[in-house]
C-alpha cells in the first residue's frame, strides 16, 4: 500500500480515487485506520464529494449498482458503507475533534433553504447556521462529520441520475434493489430503531459534537413560509407535554437519531418537485416509502420506550405529517399513469395506514378489527391526505383502461384499503363535522404554479392549519362523500360493470380459440413443433378470468364505502352492449386524450394514451433469430443452434438463396423451412444523430425452434413412445420425422409464397 507523504499527498489521494471500486474500498479501509486525524480531516470532504459525485456525476455508483447484476461490487461497497463499516468509522474518528465541515446554503434544496432564510427553522439547526455579519443572512451550515455524510447521502437521492446515466433507468423503474436502496433501509433501521430496547451502535463514540443547550425539542415551524403545513396546530397538545429538558447523558446517546430524523424529513419530504423540472425516479419514491414506514413504526413504539428517546419517537410522525400531503399531492398530480404509478400509489397507502407498522410487542394496537383510538386521532389530523388525494385520483381512475390487469389492481388496492375496518366510518364522521361547521375556510399551500389553482378548506378543529398566498384563488374542501364525488363514482361503477361483462365474454372467446387451435391432427403437430406463441394468449386468458372477480370485489367495496346502489343487470347490459372487446381497447380515445392533455402531467412524460399507441406501433426490425431468449427456451441450446445455423449460412449463402428461388417441389419445401429474405433496419448514432441504416439479407437457415422446451419435450416423448411400442426409440423419432415432413409438404402446397 502506498503511504501518503506531506509532499505527494494530493497526488496519492487522486491516484486512490482512480482505482477500481473494489481496490478503492480496500485502500481507503487501510487509510482510515493508519492516517492521523489531521490527514483524515483533509481527506474527508474530497472523499465524500467523490462518493456522491459532487457535482453532477454518478459518483461511486450507489444508485446504479444492483446485487443481481454486480454482486461482487455490491457486496464490497455495502460493507464499506454499512453503519458499522469503514466509512462510518471514519466519521466517528473525526468526531473526537471539534471539526466542522461547511455546506453552502445553495447546496440545500430550495424549499429547505427558504425555511432557513425565513427564520422558520427549529432548534436543531441553532448551532449549525453561519450568518454573514454584513448581509445578516445565513450563508452556510457547519456540520460534524456524521451529519455531513448523511446530508450528502440524502442529496444524492434527489439528483436525477436516471437522466445523467440512462443505464440506471431500468434499475430505477424496476423492482431491483440498488445499493442506495439497501443502504437507506439499513441507515433508517439502525438510527431510528423500531425496538425501544435497541441501542444505536456503536455506543463508544464522542457525544460532545453538538451544543447540549437546555432547550425543549421543538418541531419545525416555518412561521414565514407560505408553502408548508404548519405544525403549530397539529402538535399543540404534543409540545405542551414534551418540554422536557435534554440532559447531556441522554443527548450523548440519541443525537444521531435526532440528526437522521430531521435531515431525512427536511431534505426529502420538504423537497418541492413543482419547483424542479424533472420528476424523481421510482427508486426515490421507494426509498421515501421506506422512510415513511420506519417513521411510523419508530413513532408507534413511543408508548413502549421509557428512555429519553421517547421524545424523538413522539416527534417523528408530527414532523412527517407536516410535509406529506404537499409531497404526495405534487407527485401524484404530475406522475404519468404508467406501470411506475403503482410505486407512488403504494407510498400514499403506506402513509395513511400507520396501524400496519407496529412493533410486535405493542399488543395495545394488535388484534382488534377496528382502528385503535390512537390511530383515529391520526386519521382526523390527516383527513386531507385521505379524502383530497382520493378525490384527486378518482377522475384518473375513471379514465384508465380496465382491460389491463395492472390498472384493475391499482384501483382494487385503493378500495381494499379504504374498505378495511372502520376507516370509512371515521372519514364520514369527520366530514359530517366539517359540513356542520359554519366557520372560515383554510386554503392549501401555494405551489406558485398556474397548473395548481385548486385548493381546499377545512375547519380549525381538524388540527390543521395552512398558509396560502393571498393571490391564490380559494376553493372549498371537496367532500369525499359529497354529491360531486358520487357522480364520478357512478360513472366508475358503470364502467366497472361494463368491463366485467366484456372480460367474461372475452375469456370465453379466448378459451374457445385455444381449444380450436389444437383441434385436428395437423393443427396439433403445428402447435407442438412450429408455433410457440400462445404463452401470451394463456396469460391473457388467465387475466380475463381473474379480472371479473376483482371487479366484483371492487363493486362491493364501492357500495359499502360510499353507499352506492349497484345498477341492475338490464342497466349493465344496456351500457356494456355499447362496447366490444376491441372497442374497449380504444375506449373513448378522443375524450381520453383530451383529458390527459388537461391533466397536470409533466410535459416531458407522454400521456398513457400516447405511450400505449407508441407501444402498439413498435415493430421489431432486426433479425428474428436475434430476438432475446424467451422463458420457454433453453438458453444454452438456443445459443448453440444459433452458432451452427450462422456457420451454415456463412458457408453456403448462394446455395441457400438458390433453394429459396428454385421452382418445383424442392423450392416449395425450402420456402417452408428457410427464413425468407428481409431488410434489417438499425440506427447509427456515431455522428451525434440517429440515422437509419438498412441491410438486405437473403434466405437463411435457423434452428431456433428446436431450442424450446416444448419441441424438446415432443422429441423426447416420441423417442419414449417408440421405445415402449416398437422396442427402439429411433423408431419413434423416424415416425415423428415422417409426420413432420408430410405436414410441411401439405402446407407447402397450400401456402407457398410467390417468388418473382
Amino acid at each position: 500500500m502506498m503511504s501518503p507523504g506531506n509532499d505527494n499527498y494530493g497526488f496519492f489521494l487522486s491516484d486512490v480515487l482512480n482505482y477500481p471500486l473494489i481496490a478503492r474500498c480496500t485502500e481507503f479501509n487501510h487509510i482510515i485506520d493508519r492516517c492521523s486525524i489531521k490527514e483524515l480531516h483533509d481527506i474527508f470532504p474530497t472523499l465524500v464529494n467523490s462518493i456522491f459525485g459532487v457535482p453532477n456525476t454518478t459518483g461511486w455508483g450507489l444508485r446504479t449498482i444492483c446485487r443481481s447484476l454486480n454482486q461482487h461490487e455490491f457486496d464490497c461497497l455495502y460493507h464499506f458503507f454499512t453503519p458499522i463499516g469503514p466509512m462510518f468509522r471514519l466519521c466517528y474518528r473525526l468526531l473526537n475533534e471539534p471539526f466542522k465541515f461547511d455546506v453552502p446554503i445553495e447546496m440545500l434544496p430550495l424549499s429547505t433553504s427558504q425555511v432557513l432564510l425565513n427564520g422558520g427553522y427549529s432548534n436543531f439547526y441553532a448551532d449549525m447556521i453561519n450568518i454573514d455579519p454584513i448581509r445578516r443572512q445565513i450563508v452556510s451550515l457547519s456540520l460534524n462529520s456524521f451529519d455531513y455524510f448523511i446530508f450528502h447521502f440524502l442529496l444524492h437521492g434527489l439528483s436525477p441520475i436516471h437522466i445523467m446515466y440512462p443505464g440506471a433507468l431500468a434499475a430505477h423503474n424496476g423492482m431491483w434493489q440498488t445499493l442506495y436502496f439497501t443502504l437507506t433501509a439499513d441507515y433508517l433501521c439502525t438510527f431510528l430503531p423500531a425496538n425501544p430496547e435497541n441501542i444505536v451502535m456503536p455506543t463508544n463514540i464522542c457525544g460532545s459534537v453538538k451544543t447540549t443547550t437546555n432547550v425543549p425539542i421543538q418541531p419545525i415551524q416555518p412561521n414565514r413560509s407560505p408553502k408548508y403545513l404548519s405544525l403549530s396546530a397539529i402538535t399543540h397538545n404534543f409540545t405542551t407535554n414534551t418540554t422536557t429538558i435534554r440532559s447531556p447523558d441522554s443527548f450523548r446517546q440519541h443525537w444521531r437519531t435526532e440528526s437522521v430524523l430531521y435531515l431525512f424529513v427536511d431534505i426529502w419530504l420538504r423537497h418541492n418537485f413543482d419547483e424542479c423540472r424533472e420528476l424523481p425516479s421510482s427508486e426515490f419514491i421507494r426509498v421515501v416509502r421506506i422512510l415513511v414506514k420506519q417513521l411510523h413504526i419508530f413513532g408507534n413504539s413511543a408508548d413502549l420506550d421509557n428512555t429519553s428517546m421517547s421524545l424523538l419517537r413522539k416527534l417523528a410522525q408530527p414532523m412527517m405529517n407536516a410535509q406529506m400531503y404537499v409531497f404526495l399531492r405534487c407527485i401524484i398530480s404530475r406522475w404519468p399513469l404508467d406501470s411506475s404509478f403503482t410505486t407512488v400509489l403504494e407510498l400514499w397507502l403506506s402513509y395513511i395506514q400507520p396501524w400496519r407498522y407496529i412493533f410486535p410487542n405493542n399488543s395495545m394496537y394488535v388484534g382488534s378489527p377496528q382502528i385503535a383510538h390512537r390511530f383515529e386521532q391520526f386519521v382526523m389530523e390527516n383527513m386531507i391526505s385521505y379524502t383530497q388525494i382520493l378525490v384527486q385520483l378518482l377522475p384518473r381512475f375513471e379514465r384508465i383502461d380496465f382491460s389491463s390487469m395492472r390498472n384493475v389492481m391499482m384501483l382494487h388496492r385503493v378500495l381494499k384499503v379504504f374498505g378495511q375496518a372502520n376507516l370509512s366510518d371515521l372519514l364520514k364522521l369527520n366530514e359530517q363535522e366539517i359540513g356542520s361547521m359554519n366557520i372560515g375556510m383554510m386554503s392549501t399551500p401555494n405551489h406558485k404554479s398556474p397548473k395548481h389553482p385548486d385548493s381546499f378548506n377545512g375547519p380549525s378543529n381538524m388540527n390543521l392549519s395552512y398558509r396560502s398566498d393571498q393571490s391564490l384563488h380559494n376553493e372549498s374542501y371537496k367532500h369525499l362523500f359529497g354529491v360531486e364525488v358520487q357522480d364520478h363514482l357512478k360513472h366508475l361503477v358503470q364502467k366497472m360493470l361494463a368491463f366485467r361483462e366484456i372480460h367474461s365474454e372475452h375469456a370465453a372467446k379466448l378459451e374457445r380459440d385455444l381449444i380450436n387451435r389444437r383441434k385436428g391432427f395437423f393443427k396439433y403437430i403445428k402447435w407442438l413443433l412450429i408455433h410457440d406463441d400462445d404463452a401470451s394468449s394463456q396469460q391473457e386468458l388467465k387475466d380475463s378470468k381473474k379480472i371479473p372477480d376483482l371487479l366484483n370485489n371492487m363493486l362491493c367495496a364501492v357500495a359499502d364505502i360510499f353507499d352506492i346502489d349497484i345498477p341492475t343487470s338490464e342497466e349493465v347490459f344496456a351500457f356494456s352492449s355499447q362496447y366490444s372487446w376491441d372497442e374497449s381497447r380504444s375506449y373513448d380515445k378522443t375524450a381520453l386524450m383530451q383529458a390527459e392533455m388537461d391533466m397536470d402531467v409533466f410535459d416531458t412524460y407522454p400521456s398513457p394514451t400516447i405511450m400505449k399507441k407508441r407501444v402498439m406501433d413498435v415493430q421489431y426490425m432486426g433479425d428474428p433469430a436475434l430476438i432475446p431468449i424467451q422463458s420457454g427456451e433453453i438458453a444454452f441450446l438456443v445459443r448453440f443452434l444459433h452458432i451452427v445455423a450462422t456457420r451454415i449460412n456463412e458457408t453456403y449463402p448462394r446455395d441457400i438463396d438458390g433453394l429459396w428461388n428454385r421452382n418445383g417441389i424442392l423450392g416449395q419445401l425450402a420456402r417452408q423451412v428457410l427464413h425468407p429474405p428481409m431488410t434489417l433496419r438499425s440506427f447509427d448514432k456515431t455522428h451525434g444523430m440517429n440515422r437509419e441504416v438498412k441491410q438486405d439479407i437473403g434466405a437463411r437457415v435457423t434452428f431456433r425452434q428446436f431450442g424450446s422446451y416444448k419441441t424438446c419435450a415432443t422429441i423426447f416423448g416420441a423417442y419414449l413412445l417408440g421405445y415402449l411400442f416398437y422396442g427402439s426409440g429411433v423408431s419413434g423419432l423416424v415416425i415423428l420425422s415422417v409426420v413432420t415432413f408430410v405436414y410441411v409438404v401439405v402446407v407447402s402446397f397450400l401456402n407457398d409464397p410467390k417468388v418473382h
